[in-house]
């Protein structure tokens, strides 16, 4: 009796892993195929043509195209996983783990803003130069051509700089 339910306990097993497998590969398939479809009738329409004229160089389509692939992956992965039983910690691992991401990347994505910005402000303020004016800025030398609050553009005599104004208030 014992070997019995062992028996149907394994053949269960067996049986649920085959099934989250099986979703995991059609799953995968899905994503790759929904994701060439997307990209190529984003490819289509010419939407990378119609922002290159409004002045974006980002290929949108391949975008896209990747991101309904990796969407299509995830739903396939969290039907598996519930499949298996075990969707609830997992989901909150990949939450997790998905916000500590974005957090970390707002975090780095701020960390010179915020130096430019106030820098900016105290630049506007005291104003220690004007647009015309002839800056060096350690080995640049160049005319204002504009003061924003977090860069400032100088006109050297090859090309139009962007200077932060972090480091201008940094250097003499």
């Amino acid at each position: 009796m014992a070997l019995l339910e062992l028996w149907t306990g394994a053949r269960d097993l067996v049986n649920t892993l085959a099934a989250a497998v099986i979703i995991l590969l059609i799953g995968f398939i899905i994503g790759k195929i929904l994701g060439k479809l997307t990209q190529r009738a984003l490819h289509e329409v010419e939407l990378n043509r119609i922002l290159k004229k409004a002045g974006v160089k980002f290929s949108l389509d391949e975008f896209v195209g990747h991101a309904v692939e990796y969407i299509v992956y995830l739903i396939a992965i969290i039907v598996a996983l519930d499949q298996l039983g075990i969707t609830t910690f997992v989901l909150y691992l990949i939450v997790g783990a998905i916000f500590a991401v974005l957090a970390i990347a707002f975090i780095l994505s701020i960390k010179d803003f915020i130096p430019n910005f106030i820098s900016g402000i105290r630049l506007s303020y005291k104003k220690y130069y004007k647009v015309g004016d002839t800056i060096t800025v350690g080995s640049v030398t160049g005319k204002v051509k504009e003061v924003g609050l977090l860069e400032t553009k100088i006109i050297s005599r090859k090309d139009v700089i962007h200077l932060p104004n972090s480091i201008i208030l940094k250097q003499q």
